[in-house]
């Protein structure tokens, strides 16, 4: 019979007995009182229903009554206990000490000689079970009836049971086993008390009665399970499979995880899973046990996936069964091609110590993995290392030394690998040796560190083993001694690397004479460098791009060399290779007419120049030589005409004093001159501290004599700040003297020479130069204050042959002295005037990195587009523009722009730019729910980008909350757990995978009961 059912009827016999009593004792006990008060006042039926439908307060109030009625003091003592029996059932504090009071002056009353029992009893049917045992436990039984001792005995025992103490309620329930009223329920409760203290023997005997007794089957649960427990498997079988008959739906759950368990136990995974697969767990809820149950069915089964699916769900534990679960998960997805997620579970089993053979072999295949597709969580060189510590006998271990030395390789860590290689002793590591120096200096290359990268090739030369790395060293090494204008060394070790017998398995061997014909070139040796040009361009189908430049330093050459024919035809053939980019040949090439007296070419190619190239740099270069040419054909309208088009539109040209100076020289020598005058009056106002400035006004003092108006052009010199019309020897020679200490390298005399001279003549003819010479010495000595001064008097003037040069070193002394901002407008003038490309991607570079600090992102885009536009850049420069681009976009929320530069970015030599690229696109990838996607790319991060922990942290959590949507709370906790370990130095990181930890455990706690979110909460 059900438990509940008992207890049921049971309270439902006693409450009616006793309320039965109750009413009839009340109405005898009190009728006089209520006689005397009056029937309409307190009838004695009103006051016997309240306490005996338990409306205690109700009642407690007629009981009062009589304090207030001296004739009714006979009836004092009922009243008094009464009273004392409604506060105890209303649980007012002192009721018991009031009826302790009361037995001990009522010795002999008949109210209290059942009073403790009639309490016990009240509680008892009311479900107070504590309440009711405290009661009964004030009561012997021999206190108790002869006619009422088997109620009291089975009562307090099933008090005693209800709140699981059974070893007393055992003893009390034997008491009345024989007792036939009882014996059936008895049976049951000894049975069920037998089966929780695991006397499975006594529980079977107990049980055996119940059925024997009225053929009872709801003990069949029981009996199945305690046979499971003994191990008798079979047995336990076939009783859950006859209580499945009549079974509910509950009972179904439960007998079907006994049978489906004892099957697994049997190793009959077969016959166990539809019986595992229909259990429904406690309350609704499995347990870490259950969910291995059921995915090791599977797994033996071979059907992985589901097996995955069932040990993926066990996300808090620590025993051995979470231990082997891992661990087969882990095999799982081996076998489903999912390493990534199969590092992750590995190292999972191999942090338990239930299982040592579980646990290093768990930890090999961790370390194995580490290496094959990365490590997010640590680093995979300090995994292996760690596995070589721990197991030093295991039989991978010369495996893994391999795996070590070629982690730190593709981790680019070569510092790491090369530190395990040097304590090697023996010749078979020198291989390994040249290849990692080699690697290392190659890095060391890219990267810019050139006189570095120098030192480690030299390293890796001394290792003779491979030839070909061999090659690869003296080549190299050559070029990155060309990065630092070592031309000489240059030379002699190329001419030496072409002799190497592989030297042509080196890639660049095609560009061997290239490269030391620009040797030749920056060392001026232009014979030789129009030979090695020459000699290249006559190699094997030479690149289109290096044929060009080869054709354009030819013709250079050739015309330093004063081989102008030649040189124009060089030129010509660099502009048929890329007409695009012809400007600057053609220039050159209408210079060259110049020289060979071909004026009539030159000026038909400048003006094709004007036509062909209209946004050229070299087109106030263009309007000023075809100016000189019209004039040197006597052509002078033409000539005043084109220098007035330089003079009007270049106003930052240094080209526009000497068109002035040349206009009005034009103009005077064809007696234009009052015309002329005002020309050169105009040069020396706008120009008054250059040398033109100085020719202007010895042509005008002729002009001023001619027409006779000597007083007039004197009286307006007389109103020049500080220009006088006489020859100053005295200042000439002064600047001279302190440009000799400059060119000597006298600083320490220049300086001082300079500022006597700018102090004595501050508008002298050579002030300009003073001022610039002067800035530059306060430069070398990193006088930055000092040095800004000087280079912002150049800079105020109007621009000159100085400008640019010094727009370039105020800009560099600013930002020495940590006042870029300052710098800003300088750039912005450098990118309006700057005639060289190389000063032009400088100011463009530094402003977009000024507008990127100081948080303009509009600008800073802009400027960044602007350099990706120029021709031939730097790598470092191009990159850090894609990286402004791309970090100024995600701020803007423009993705498209953003996306676009990432994906070039993904391909970066700067593994730090690599990997935020990465980062980026599998961000993106999330953001469009393709989840697995994304996980491939953070395994590229994990594998590729182990030295970059703060990247691996963000790219973790996110992996996190991809596996989470794949609906994988293993791998998302198991990652999470992972960034609280390994990423602490991160709090913000921390802090987000706490929260997403807690998150995933409390709402993986409404399935699985192993998971108890509150002592989670505590840990924490």
């Amino acid at each position: 019979m059900n438990l509940k059912l008992i207890l049921f009827q049971m309270k439902q016999t006693q409450e009616n007995k006793i309320t039965i009593l109750t009413l009839v004792f009340l109405a005898t006990s009190f009728l006089p009182l209520w006689s005397q008060l009056g029937l309409n006042k307190v009838p004695s039926s009103e006051s016997s229903y309240y306490y005996a439908s338990d409306n205690f307060a109700q009642a407690n109030q007629y009981f009062n009554l009589v304090d207030f009625y001296p004739s009714l003091r006979p009836q004092t003592t009922a009243a008094d206990f009464y009273k004392i029996s409604t506060d105890l059932r209303l649980n007012r504090p002192g009721s018991e000490k009031k009826l302790s009071a009361f037995m001990i002056d009522n010795p002999t009353s008949y109210l209290t000689e059942t009073a403790y029992y009639d309490l016990a009893s009240y509680y008892f049917l009311n479900g107070k079970y504590t309440y009711a045992l405290k009661w009964f436990s004030k009561i012997k039984d021999t206190d108790v009836a002869s006619t009422k001792r088997n109620e009291y005995y089975f009562n307090k025992a099933y008090t005693l049971f209800t709140i699981k103490r059974f070893k007393e309620a055992e003893q009390l329930f034997q008491k009345i086993e024989n007792v036939p009223k009882y014996q059936y329920d008895v049976s049951y409760y000894l049975g069920y008390i037998a089966y929780q203290l695991d006397d499975y023997d006594a529980a079977i005997e107990n049980f055996n009665k119940v059925t024997t007794q009225k053929g009872d089957t709801t003990v069949g649960y029981f009996q199945a399970d305690m046979n499971f427990n003994l191990g008798r498997f079979e047995k336990a079988i076939a009783l859950a499979r006859k209580s499945l008959i009549n079974a509910n739906e509950n009972q179904t759950s439960e007998l079907s995880k006994i049978i489906g368990e004892s099957y697994f136990n049997l190793e009959d995974y077969r016959s166990a899973l539809p019986y595992l697969e229909v259990y429904k767990g406690k309350k609704g809820r499995w347990s870490n046990t259950d969910f291995y149950q059921l995915g090791y069915t599977y797994y033996r089964l071979g059907d992985y996936e589901k097996a995955i699916m069932q040990f993926n769900k066990i996300i808090s534990g620590d025993d051995a069964v979470t231990q082997n679960a891992y661990y087969h998960l882990a095999d799982c997805y081996l076998k489903t091609d999912k390493k990534t997620e199969a590092l992750n579970a590995f190292k999972s089993a191999s942090s338990f110590k239930f299982d040592l053979v579980i646990k290093e072999d768990a930890f090999l295949n961790y370390a194995r993995l580490s290496y094959e597709i990365g490590n997010a969580y640590e680093n995979t060189s300090l995994v292996l290392s760690s596995f070589l510590d721990q197991y030093p006998k295991n039989k991978a271990v010369t495996e893994i030394e391999k795996l070590l030395i070629d982690s730190y390789v593709n981790s680019r860590n070569y510092d790491g690998a090369l530190k395990i290689l040097e304590k090697k002793t023996g010749s078979q590591y020198n291989g390994a040796l040249q290849k990692l120096n080699y690697m290392k200096a190659i890095a060391l290359f890219r990267n810019g560190t050139f006189e570095e990268s120098i030192t480690f090739f030299d390293r890796s030369l001394k290792k003779k083993i491979d030839p070909i790395i061999e090659a690869n060293c003296l080549y190299w090494s050559a070029l990155a001694k060309y990065e630092n204008n070592n031309f000489e060394e240059v030379i002699k070790d190329l001419k030496f690397f072409k002799r190497h017998p592989y030297a042509q398995k080196v890639s660049g061997f095609e560009t061997l004479n290239y490269h030391i014909a620009y040797a030749y070139f920056k060392l001026k040796n232009y014979e030789a460098a129009r030979n090695s040009f020459e000699q290249y361009l006559q190699g094997s189908t030479p690149n289109a791009s290096y044929k060009r430049d080869s054709f354009l330093r030819m013709g250079d050459s050739d015309f330093v060399l004063g081989k102008y024919w030649p040189a124009m035809e060089s030129y010509e053939k660099a502009i048929e290779l890329d007409t695009q980019k012809g400007m600057y040949a053609l220039y050159q090439k209408a210079l060259s007419y110049g020289f060979v007296d071909r004026n009539l070419k030159k000026i038909e190619a400048l003006n094709r120049l004007i036509t062909d190239y209209p946004k050229t740099s070299l087109l106030d270069d263009t309007y000023f030589e075809l100016a000189s040419a019209y004039t040197r054909e006597k052509n002078t309208d033409q000539a005043i005409k084109t220098y007035d088009f330089l003079i009007n539109n270049f106003p930052k040209s240094p080209y526009r004093s000497r068109a002035f100076l040349n206009k009005g020289l034009i103009l005077y020598n064809s007696e234009s001159l009052e015309e002329s005058m005002l020309v050169l009056q105009k040069l020396v106002l706008e120009y008054p501290n250059e040398e033109v400035a100085r020719q202007a006004l010895k042509t005008a003092k002729e002009i001023s004599i001619d027409l006779a108006t000597v007083d007039v052009f004197a009286s307006w010199v007389k109103q020049l700040d500080g220009v006088t019309i006489e020859e100053n020897e005295l200042e000439r020679a002064s600047f001279r003297s302190a440009e000799r200490l400059f060119n000597e390298n006298n600083k320490k005399a220049a300086l001082k020479a300079f500022s006597s001279y700018l102090n004595q003549y501050p508008n002298g003819a050579n002030q300009l130069q003073a001022q610039f010479l002067f800035a530059e010495l306060n430069f070398q000595d990193a006088k930055w204050e000092s040095a800004v001064e000087f280079y912002k008097r150049v800079i105020d003037q109007p621009t000159n042959e100085y400008s640019e040069q010094s727009l370039v070193r105020i800009t560099q002394a600013l930002v020495n002295n940590e006042l870029a901002p300052s710098a800003l407008r300088y750039w912005k003038t450098l990118e309006d005037i700057a005639q060289f490309d190389e000063n032009k991607r400088y100011a463009l570079f530094n402003l977009m990195q000024l507008y990127y600090e100081q948080e303009e992102f509009l600008e800073a885009i802009t400027y960044a587009q602007k350099i990706l536009q120029l021709k031939s850049l730097v790598p470092k420069i191009k990159w850090d523009a894609y990286r402004v681009l791309a970090r100024s976009a995600v701020v803007l929320k423009d993705s498209k722009k953003a996306s676009e530069a990432y994906a070039v970015l993904e391909n970066a030599p700067d593994a730090a730019l690599a990997v935020e690229a990465l980062y980026f696109n599998a961000k993106q990838k999330h953001l469009i729910y393709d989840y697995e996607g994304s996980n491939q790319l953070i395994e590229k991060i994990a594998k590729d980008f182990g030295n970059f922990p703060e990247w691996n942290a963000k790219s973790l959590l996110l992996m996190s909350q991809n596996f989470y949507q794949l609906d994988d709370a293993f791998q998302a906790s198991f990652i999470l757990e992972s960034i609280l370990t390994n990423f602490t130095q991160f709090p913000k990181i921390i802090k987000q995978a706490q929260s997403d930890l807690d998150n995933i455990k409390a709402i993986e706690a409404q399935n699985n009961s192993s998971i108890n979110v509150k002592e989670e909460n505590e840990k924490n």
